[in-house]
């Protein structure tokens, strides 16, 4: 992917794998914002192009539903 990951990187990683585990769902980007309180623009200058899809293969996940 081309990605150094860092601290804020396995956050949002890590908060994508708990979230799954409560409620069977990849979360969205508007979920990762609603209840995880992470700021989109940052996702997606973290995860440049498509961040959704990006975040779900490194965290090992499915893509979350309605991601292209």
């Amino acid at each position: 992917v081309g990605i150094e990951l860092t601290p804020a990187h396995m956050a949002a990683l890590e908060f994508m794998r708990s979230d799954r585990e409560e409620t069977g769902s990849t979360p969205t980007l508007r979920r990762m914002n609603s209840a995880g309180g992470f700021d989109v623009k940052e996702l997606f200058t973290l995860f440049p192009g498509k961040p959704a899809k990006k975040m779900a293969w490194l965290a090992g996940l499915p893509k979350p539903v309605g991601c292209v």
